[in-house]
């Protein structure tokens, strides 16, 4: 379970920096780019044309798991690399990021926002401990082997950085770095 958590949080972060990146190289045609990794990234949002076309590189599955869990997404950019293919978009304030496998089968999502979308009751369990400290942002991530997300909670103060995990009704320190 910790494995995976952390190897979702890993391609969390590459897929962030992947996505951020392309981003940058988007004009008003739907684009392929070799990213870092053998990654594919295809802007759907900008496409006018060709948009079936290069979707098939997308397993059918994922894209209707897709469609049905995530209505409102829009802006969506899709990523393929050697595990699967993944999702990623940003909706009222909240970067998702969504994992299928080469099947096309959910393998988890990953939310990252700031603390005024943080779920109350959890951020009274870290502000309850740590009220001295500033919540920069959450990361909430499910994964196909959880039943509730477990949440990264990013804190500062004014001489550390810590990264509290709470899962399953407990909190733990995941990381910390002194400033």
């Amino acid at each position: 379970m910790k494995q995976f958590l952390f190897a979702v949080i890993a391609g969390s972060i590459s897929m962030l920096a992947i996505t951020n990146r392309a981003v940058a190289q988007t004009s008003n045609k739907l684009k392929l780019f070799d990213a870092p990794g053998n990654a594919i990234v295809i802007d759907v949002s900008k496409s006018t044309k060709g948009k079936t076309a290069t979707l098939d590189i997308i397993p059918t599955k994922a894209l209707n798991n897709f469609r049905k869990a995530y209505k409102e997404a829009t802006s969506v950019k899709w990523i393929k690399d050697d595990p699967g293919i993944t999702a990623v978009f940003a909706s009222n304030g909240i970067q998702t990021v969504v994992y299928y496998n080469t099947k096309g089968r959910w393998q988890g999502s990953s939310k990252t926002y700031k603390e005024e979308k943080f779920d109350s009751k959890v951020r009274g369990i870290v502000k309850s401990s740590y009220y001295d400290y500033k919540i920069n942002y959450v990361q909430e991530i499910v994964t196909i082997n959880t039943t509730e997300p477990t949440y990264l909670a990013y804190i500062e103060s004014d001489t550390n950085f810590k990264v509290i995990r709470i899962s399953d009704g407990a909190m733990d320190i995941y990381q910390q770095f002194k400033k």
